[in-house]
């Protein structure tokens, strides 16, 4: 009879758990499921949702413990697998995370966040085509599923499949009109394909979503640079030092915006902020000298240059490879 009472306790301490999983009190949720795997440790639900209150903390190694013990109590309890394999994913475990997935799309054929989730991992591995057909079979199952639809664009974009890619971003912002990654990544596509008035006009979604995205306001900013809008860009770049000021490329763009405008004082001012982030970094250099020949400073200009032949013989003597191909 006591033995029935601990499993009986064991069971409502698992639900109780639950519903502290779901206000996202998990260490409560923890303290729960561990005394009902001291009265019952043979309940592999337990173990289960332990696992993920401790995902949710991101102690990804103590997950993955009591996602195999649920595995050992009841080998065929496919979202165990799902979850273990996120954690993996999470860990930066690909191929241990993908044979995951690939148990729990054994157990159920229709577990669409596996198939979306392998295909992440594939993506991270830069295996594209395998990561598509992966999203393609996690589609088949879940039309509505939008968030499949952004990293499907997401690796048509790496193939350089820019239209495909904007299709697959339209269909998840169909779904999700707030989805500020696809609205970006549409704008970054159409970039690609110089239609820099559209791409502006996907930056400023993005921006009046979240106004705090870096990207979104760098992004619009070499935009309206490649429509020589130069003073516009600046704006945009101002926005993006003023939140976060330690962004090399940032700065450059920047100066390369005020040269075209002839400031080249301000120019080197960017330059020399860039430089000042990564000294080695060639281009700022080469940009900074070339501002300064402009104002006539022709020594200093040269000293700009010899950093250059340095920075690039180093890069050389670090990574014979590292030579353009003529």
């Amino acid at each position: 009879m006591g033995r029935f009472d601990d499993k009986e306790k064991a069971l409502d301490l698992n639900e109780k758990g639950i519903d502290l999983y779901e206000l996202e009190r998990h260490e409560e949720a923890i303290a729960c499921f561990d005394e009902a795997i001291r009265l019952d440790p043979e309940l592999s639900d337990v173990h289960y949702n332990k696992g993920m209150s401790l995902h949710a903390l991101e102690r990804y190694e103590e997950a993955i413990a009591c996602f195999d013990e649920a595995i050992r109590l009841d080998p065929e309890l496919s979202e165990v697998w799902e979850w273990k394999g996120m954690s993996l994913k999470e860990l930066n475990r690909n191929e241990e995370s993908i044979a995951c997935f690939d148990k729990d799309i054994r157990i159920n054929p229709e577990s669409k966040h596996s198939w979306h989730y392998k295909g992440v991992v594939l993506y991270r591995l830069e295996r594209y085509e395998e990561a598509i057909a992966c999203y393609d079979e996690a589609i088949s199952l879940d039309t509505e599923l939008s968030e499949v639809w952004n990293s499907k664009g997401m690796a048509l974009y790496k193939l350089e499949k820019y239209e495909e890619a904007i299709a697959c971003y339209d269909e998840d912002i169909r779904l999700d009109t707030e989805s500020q990654y696809s609205w970006n990544n549409k704008g970054i596509a159409l970039d690609e394909l110089e239609r820099y008035e559209e791409s502006i006009v996907c930056y400023d979604k993005v921006i009046a979503i979240e106004p705090e995205l870096l990207d979104a306001w760098h992004n619009k900013g070499m935009a309206l640079h490649a429509l020589e809008r130069y003073e516009e860009a600046i704006v945009c770049y101002d926005k993006v030092i003023a939140i976060e000021p330690e962004l090399l490329d940032v700065h450059y763009n920047k100066g390369l915006a005020l040269y075209r405008l002839e400031r080249y004082e301000e120019a080197i001012a960017c330059y020399n902020e860039a430089i000042k982030i990564d000294p080695k970094e060639a281009d700022a250099w080469i940009e900074k000298g070339n501002s300064l020949a402009n104002l006539e400073r022709y020594d200093e200009s040269i000293t700009c240059y010899d950093k250059v032949i340095a920075c690039y013989n180093e890069a050389n003597w670090l990574d014979p490879d590292h030579n353009a191909e003529s």
